[in-house]
């Protein structure tokens, strides 16, 4: 090949590479002024997270139930929105024989800095999943399908106590169900929470 026919070989493909070049950078900055940076904010939290269980439910679960004042709130928190319910047996062990705890929790996600809604409770979803799970406890079985992922851990106590602690993600929404009877069986408490985090998934 002459000389001149190889530098003008060369130089195309230096002109090739540099046009390809430039064509990924601008791709890419259109890509990165596409996503949307803004603040969207959550759906609102329910007023009454309460409201939305059945009393005859709550009574079946909770023996003697008194509504826990300082676990029952609803906010919003920036872009997120958040409430809770709680109940607990009126009355302290031994004065009854059977007592039990069920607290619920709705945390709704917004859209922060160009991450959307769903990611976030994803996200979320994970780190409260990989929490529980780190309690010395088992797996629950979840029967059917609840919200879009869950997860379920069961912690039995020497005492006959089974504690529960049930994660559901649908969606942007984070639903939290903890709960524990005494005495009582793994079965009793899986059966307990999917119900309630059921009731509150239909209400929602």
């Amino acid at each position: 090949m002459a000389r001149g026919s190889a530098r003008g070989l060369a130089a195309v493909v230096l002109l090739v590479a540099f046009l390809v070049s430039t064509t990924t950078a601008a791709v890419l900055m259109i890509r990165h002024q596409a996503r949307d940076y803004r603040t969207y904010p959550a759906a609102p939290p329910p007023a009454d997270l309460c409201a939305l269980l059945e009393p005859a439910t709550v009574e079946r679960l909770v023996p003697r139930p008194a509504r826990s004042s300082e676990q029952t709130f609803s906010s919003h928190i920036s872009a997120d929105s958040d409430a809770g319910c709680g109940f607990r047996t009126d009355g302290p062990p031994p004065a009854v024989d059977r007592y039990g705890s069920l607290t619920v929790r709705v945390y709704r996600h917004g859209q922060v800095s160009g991450l959307s809604s769903t990611r976030r409770a994803e996200k979320s979803y994970d780190e409260q999943c990989a929490s529980v799970n780190g309690l010395a406890g088992q797996a629950g079985a979840i029967e059917g399908k609840l919200g879009d992922e869950a997860c379920l851990v069961l912690v039995p106590d020497s005492d006959g106590t089974v504690f529960g602690y049930l994660r559901v993600r649908r969606a942007a929404d984070l639903l939290y169900v903890d709960y524990y009877i005494h005495p009582g069986t793994p079965r009793e408490v899986e059966t307990a929470v999917a119900d309630i985090s059921r009731a509150v998934l239909r209400a929602l």
